[in-house]
C-alpha cells in the first residue's frame, strides 16, 4: 500500500528570486500570453494556443502539490511573475519530472535556470530521496539542446509547437549519482569562478 502523504508547500528564495506554489490569486495574464508565443511554448515543451485565465487557473489547481507541483518565479525586485517550474513527483519510483519555462529574462550570476532550479534539484534529492531525475527537450529548442551534450534515453515523435511539421521529444535521466558528481564540479568551478572575480576586484581596486 502506498504511503499517505500530505501536501507539501515547496517556497524558497533565491538571490534574485521567489519561487513558490501559484495560486488561483495570482495575476495569470502572463501565462496566458506566454503559450501564445512559439518560441515561450518550446521552451515547455506545449503547443501553442490562446490560454485564458479560466485555462490557467484548470492547469495550476490540476497540482496537487504532493505528485504534481506549478511553482511560479517571482522577482524580487517587482513581484513580477518571471517563469514557472512544474515539477512531477513518482514517490514509489523515486523519481522526478521538471518542466521549465523562463520568460521573463533576469540578471543572475550563475544563469536564470540554474539559480532557480539548484534548489529544486537539492530538495528532490537531498531532502526527499529521489534516486533520478527526467527531463525532455524538444529537438527544435536548439538553444537548449545544444547545451546538452549527452544521448537522450530515448526519442518520441510529435509535432511543433505551432503544429506546422513535426517534431521531435529527446527525454534524458539523470541519476542521483551522477547528480552529486555534476554538483561537485559545478561548486569548484563556481570557487574557480568567485577567486577569479575577487582577483580582479583586487586588482581595479
Amino acid at each position: 500500500m502506498s504511503e499517505a502523504r500530505m501536501p507539501l508547500n515547496i517556497s524558497f528564495e533565491t538571490p534574485n528570486c521567489v519561487i513558490r506554489e501559484l495560486e488561483l490569486s495570482d495575476e495569470l495574464e502572463l501565462l496566458c500570453e506566454w503559450m501564445s508565443d512559439p518560441d515561450i511554448a518550446r521552451g515547455l515543451n506545449a503547443p501553442v494556443g490562446k490560454l485564458t485565465i479560466e485555462d490557467a487557473r484548470k492547469y495550476i489547481s490540476s497540482h496537487d502539490r504532493i505528485k504534481s507541483h506549478a511553482l511560479g518565479v517571482f522577482s524580487k525586485a517587482t513581484g513580477k511573475l518571471q517563469g514557472l517550474w512544474a515539477v512531477y513527483v513518482d514517490w514509489e519510483r523515486k523519481e522526478f519530472l521538471v518542466n521549465v519555462l523562463l520568460a521573463e529574462k533576469f540578471e543572475s550570476e550563475v544563469g536564470g535556470m540554474e539559480e532557480t532550479g539548484r534548489p529544486i534539484y537539492a530538495l528532490m534529492f537531498d531532502e526527499h530521496g529521489m534516486e533520478s531525475l527526467r527531463f525532455s527537450v524538444l529537438a527544435s529548442n536548439k538553444r537548449v539542446r545544444e547545451r546538452i551534450t549527452r544521448e537522450p534515453e530515448h526519442v518520441t515523435r510529435t509535432s511543433t509547437p505551432d503544429g506546422s511539421g513535426a517534431d521531435a521529444i529527446h527525454h534524458f535521466r539523470v541519476s542521483r549519482e551522477r547528480y552529486y558528481e555534476l554538483r561537485a564540479r559545478r561548486a569548484e568551478r563556481d570557487e574557480q569562478f568567485r577567486r577569479k572575480r575577487e582577483e580582479l576586484r583586487q586588482q581595479r581596486g
